[in-house]
């Protein structure tokens, strides 16, 4: 199993993104502040995640889904984050509504809520996208503010 990494750089607001690649699929995506990171110079086991990215902070929607890893999380987790894919570009959804989609009680919003909180391909797998019943923004592993500024990129260019 050889993992790789490459650093994504955002356009302005964002922060920078970490890729990381195990067996050529996506593992992880997550922002960083700063690149402490060596670059891996083999880049193409990222191509599918670069062309989805470029396309999406260039203002499309991309009509694909890179290769993701799907090794990592329980399948309730792996549920939840598959339900994530459903969400359209530039709409925003409930925890409530989520865990309803996939037949589960109301109350399960919170653990819906948990799944999403270890979503490991951020971005990809819409969980910006993601708000409480009353509309207002709750945490983001990304950072609330990068919540918000993908929300307003996909509102500015959906």
């Amino acid at each position: 199993m050889v993992k790789k990494i490459h650093i994504y750089k955002t356009p302005d607001p964002f922060s920078d993104l970490l890729l990381e690649s195990e067996n050529g699929a996506l593992i992880r995506i997550r922002f960083i502040e700063t690149s402490d990171f060596i670059e891996e110079e083999d880049r193409t086991c990222f191509g599918g995640i670069i062309r989805w990215l470029d396309l999406y902070f260039a203002g499309h929607k991309p009509n694909f889904t890179p290769r993701l890893s799907w090794k990592y999380g329980t399948p309730f987790q792996q549920e939840v984050w598959k339900e994530l894919l459903m969400i359209p570009y530039n709409t925003v959804t409930s925890y409530k509504k989520i865990a309803l989609k996939m037949n589960r009680a109301p109350s399960s919003s919170q653990a819906v809520g948990q799944a999403i909180s270890k979503n490991p391909f951020m971005i990809v797998i819409p969980c910006h996208r993601v708000v409480k019943s009353d509309g207002s923004l709750s945490g983001y592993a990304g950072g609330i503010q990068n919540k918000k500024r993908l929300l307003e990129h996909e509102k500015k260019t959906g």
